[in-house]
Protein backbone atom coordinates (compact mmCIF):
# COMPACT_ATOMS: atom_id res chain seq x y z
CA UNK A 1 0.00 0.00 0.00
CA UNK A 2 1.36 3.52 -0.84
CA UNK A 3 0.59 6.76 1.40
CA UNK A 4 -3.19 6.92 -0.17
CA UNK A 5 -4.18 3.64 0.20
CA UNK A 6 -3.78 2.29 -3.16
CA UNK A 7 -1.43 -0.91 -3.85
CA UNK A 8 1.88 -0.33 -5.45
CA UNK A 9 2.31 -0.49 -9.20
CA UNK A 10 5.76 -1.17 -11.11
CA UNK A 11 5.97 0.86 -13.90
CA UNK A 12 8.56 -0.81 -17.15
CA UNK A 13 11.76 0.59 -15.67
CA UNK A 14 10.89 -0.60 -12.61
CA UNK A 15 10.08 2.61 -10.57
CA UNK A 16 6.93 2.54 -8.89
CA UNK A 17 4.18 4.72 -9.38
CA UNK A 18 4.15 6.07 -5.81
CA UNK A 19 7.86 7.38 -6.70
CA UNK A 20 6.59 9.14 -10.42
CA UNK A 21 4.02 10.82 -8.14
CA UNK A 22 6.66 12.59 -5.47
CA UNK A 23 8.94 13.53 -8.01
CA UNK A 24 5.67 15.35 -10.24
CA UNK A 25 4.83 16.41 -6.88
CA UNK A 26 8.50 18.01 -6.23
CA UNK A 27 8.28 19.49 -9.61
CA UNK A 28 5.06 21.07 -9.61
CA UNK A 29 5.89 22.85 -6.12
CA UNK A 30 9.55 23.71 -7.49
CA UNK A 31 8.07 25.37 -10.45
CA UNK A 32 5.10 27.29 -8.48
CA UNK A 33 7.91 28.45 -6.20
CA UNK A 34 10.32 30.07 -8.73
CA UNK A 35 6.72 30.95 -10.79
CA UNK A 36 6.16 33.33 -7.57
CA UNK A 37 9.77 34.69 -7.28
CA UNK A 38 10.08 35.57 -10.59
CA UNK A 39 6.61 37.26 -11.08
CA UNK A 40 8.26 40.63 -11.98
CA UNK A 41 10.41 39.34 -14.46
CA UNK A 42 8.74 39.80 -18.18
CA UNK A 43 9.19 36.69 -20.22
CA UNK A 44 7.17 38.39 -23.23
CA UNK A 45 10.59 40.25 -23.90
CA UNK A 46 12.21 36.94 -25.03
CA UNK A 47 9.41 36.58 -27.63
CA UNK A 48 8.02 39.69 -29.29
CA UNK A 49 8.82 43.17 -28.79
CA UNK A 50 5.87 45.48 -29.22
CA UNK A 51 4.09 47.48 -27.02
CA UNK A 52 3.53 47.81 -23.57
CA UNK A 53 -0.22 46.35 -24.13
CA UNK A 54 0.71 43.14 -25.78
CA UNK A 55 3.62 42.47 -23.87
CA UNK A 56 1.48 42.75 -20.40
CA UNK A 57 -1.33 40.50 -22.56
CA UNK A 58 1.34 38.13 -23.53
CA UNK A 59 3.13 37.64 -19.97
CA UNK A 60 -0.03 37.05 -18.06
CA UNK A 61 -1.02 34.63 -20.72
CA UNK A 62 2.23 32.44 -20.32
CA UNK A 63 2.14 32.91 -16.78
CA UNK A 64 -1.57 31.72 -16.30
CA UNK A 65 -0.91 28.70 -18.26
CA UNK A 66 2.39 27.88 -16.59
CA UNK A 67 0.83 28.46 -13.29
CA UNK A 68 -2.66 25.92 -14.35
CA UNK A 69 -0.44 22.91 -15.82
CA UNK A 70 2.12 23.20 -12.56
CA UNK A 71 -1.26 22.94 -9.98
CA UNK A 72 -2.80 19.99 -12.58
CA UNK A 73 0.47 18.18 -11.67
CA UNK A 74 0.61 18.57 -8.35
CA UNK A 75 -3.20 17.85 -8.24
CA UNK A 76 -2.71 14.69 -9.88
CA UNK A 77 0.25 13.95 -7.28
CA UNK A 78 -1.65 14.75 -4.88
CA UNK A 79 -4.83 13.15 -5.57
CA UNK A 80 -3.97 10.31 -8.52
CA UNK A 81 -7.62 10.16 -9.20
CA UNK A 82 -8.70 10.93 -13.31
CA UNK A 83 -12.00 12.76 -12.04
CA UNK A 84 -10.22 15.42 -9.83
CA UNK A 85 -7.52 16.09 -13.04
CA UNK A 86 -10.11 16.44 -15.54
CA UNK A 87 -12.24 19.22 -13.22
CA UNK A 88 -9.23 20.91 -13.03
CA UNK A 89 -8.83 20.91 -16.83
CA UNK A 90 -11.93 21.78 -17.19
CA UNK A 91 -11.39 24.73 -14.85
CA UNK A 92 -8.27 26.13 -16.29
CA UNK A 93 -10.20 26.10 -20.07
CA UNK A 94 -12.99 27.90 -19.05
CA UNK A 95 -10.35 30.18 -17.04
CA UNK A 96 -8.50 30.66 -19.70
CA UNK A 97 -11.93 31.26 -21.92
CA UNK A 98 -12.74 34.29 -19.47
CA UNK A 99 -9.64 35.44 -18.53
CA UNK A 100 -8.39 36.06 -22.35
Amino acid sequence: MDLVGCKIYETKSGMSKRWVRIMIGGVAVAGLLMSFLFQVQDVSNFIVEANSFWKFFLGRCIRLLVNDVLAIALIYALFYERKFVMFAIWVQVLGIAFVV
